[in-house]
């Protein structure tokens, strides 16, 4: 059914003189369920490439309602190292109120560290996490 206040209402209309007519009638309501939203989380070193994400709506048994608009803390797509929070919001339909997921983007500074291995210099990466949230 779709999310509404609806009447029910019941007649009865007795048998021969043995049982009286009766009737009855009930209001209820059936509102709008409440999507979940998935907004995978991005773990990758800075590359100096953009890394976004993307986020799903899903409605009653996991249907899926479709693609939710994702917008970054950071205003635009990540780059730069840094830890982001990323939003998917989906506007609602006639039956499932909107909702908002989150997911975070981390995107890990590179660091170059010349070791010395018997007696040679040798390069290893290391991965540092960012500062905190940007």
């Amino acid at each position: 059914m779709t999310p509404a206040t609806y009447t029910v209402a019941a007649f009865y209309a007795g048998i021969d003189g043995q049982y009286a007519p009766a009737s009855a009638s009930r209001v209820f309501t059936i509102a709008r369920a409440t999507p979940t939203i998935t907004v995978p989380a991005v773990d990758v070193p800075y590359d100096g490439q953009p890394h976004g994400t993307s986020a799903e709506a899903y409605g009653l048994n996991g249907t899926d309602l479709g693609s939710a608009a994702i917008t970054y803390s950071s205003g635009s797509t990540p780059v730069s190292a840094g830890i982001y929070q990323a939003t998917g919001t989906f506007a609602g339909t006639t039956d499932y109120m909107p909702a908002t997921g989150t997911g975070t983007i981390t995107i890990w500074r590179d660091h170059q560290q010349p070791r010395r291995h018997a007696g040679q210099a040798r390069q290893t990466t290391c991965r540092a996490p960012p500062a905190g949230p940007a």
